[in-house]
């Protein structure tokens, strides 16, 4: 009798403070679903959507089939200890900081009245592990541009120019993409990023956007030696475009579908790959 009156004391202490009680038998699992198609108060684009649907799916898989209201700090550190096998530091943080927000929304949306992460210190960043960056030595990047013409040889110029111009340069995959020949100055050898192409999730179509800052904004000089081999791939975009009766305008896209249009995201992951092979250089 005495455990179930402080029971009672606790279930009537949460519906005062306005608690649905009858949510309170729900899994975290079954709760992050709904947090993620509409609990939350983020306007996430649907790249960012995407990304965090990735973090939580681990989330419910290790500790999804405690109740809410069961949940506490240590079911999170436990599950740390299996992230670790297969994920970074950094991407553990992140994941347990969108937890901690999952958790918060919850106490505004009356699933809680306090949420069991409310002081729980995310992943300590301080000693983690620092990966080494595996660049491309001299010998290496010589063997890419061979590999690359190689691959243009068999296939059209569009690729030996795209990779040649990302080593050159250190573009990004949605930077290069996004390139229309207005952003080309060949007779300076300056490259204008303005702009990236982003997918949205199940979209074969890309959306051009400008950088997220100001630092995204920027001019990349090149080399002589890139500038002809530009030119040379100007030139035969050019005669491709006669062909289908086209002239070359400054909005076209410098590294375009075979219907002219912006290249497809998997564009560039495939090719990338079939490059480092030929060259005999271990993937990254």
């Amino acid at each position: 009798k005495k455990e179930a009156r402080i029971a009672e004391l606790e279930l009537r202490n949460e519906a005062n403070k306005g608690v649905n009680l009858s949510k309170q038998k729900m899994s975290l699992a079954d709760y992050l679903e709904i947090w993620m198609d509409h609990g939350n108060n983020k306007n996430w684009t649907p790249k960012h959507e995407e990304r965090i649907r990735q973090l939580m799916e681990p989330v419910k898989h290790e500790i999804g089939n405690i109740k809410l209201t069961n949940l506490l700090e240590l079911h999170v550190v436990q599950a740390r200890k299996q992230f670790r096998k297969k994920w970074s530091d950094q991407t553990i943080k992140h994941c347990e900081v969108q937890l901690k927000a999952a958790l918060r929304d919850a106490v505004r949306n009356k699933y809680l009245s306090v949420s069991p992460l409310w002081d729980f210190d995310t992943l300590d960043m301080k000693n983690a592990p620092m990966k080494e960056l595996k660049v491309f030595e001299p010998t290496e990047q010589r063997k890419l541009i061979h590999a690359a013409r190689q691959y243009s040889e068999r296939t059209d110029p569009r690729w030996f120019a795209l990779f040649h111009l990302a080593l050159g340069t250190g573009l990004r995959r949605g930077e290069l993409f996004a390139l229309q020949w207005k952003h080309l100055d060949l007779e300076k050898g300056l490259v204008h990023v303005r702009q990236a192409l982003h997918w949205p999730p199940k979209s074969k179509e890309g959306i051009l956007k400008k950088p997220k800052s100001a630092a995204g904004m920027r001019t990349i000089n090149f080399l002589g030696n890139e500038v002809e081999k530009l030119l040379s791939y100007q030139l035969w975009t050019k005669g491709l475009y006669l062909q289908f009766k086209k002239k070359l305008n400054p909005s076209d896209f410098v590294f375009f579908n075979d219907n002219f249009s912006s290249l497809p995201e998997n564009a560039y992951r495939s090719r990338w790959k079939t490059i480092q092979r030929m060259a005999n250089i271990p993937y990254r």
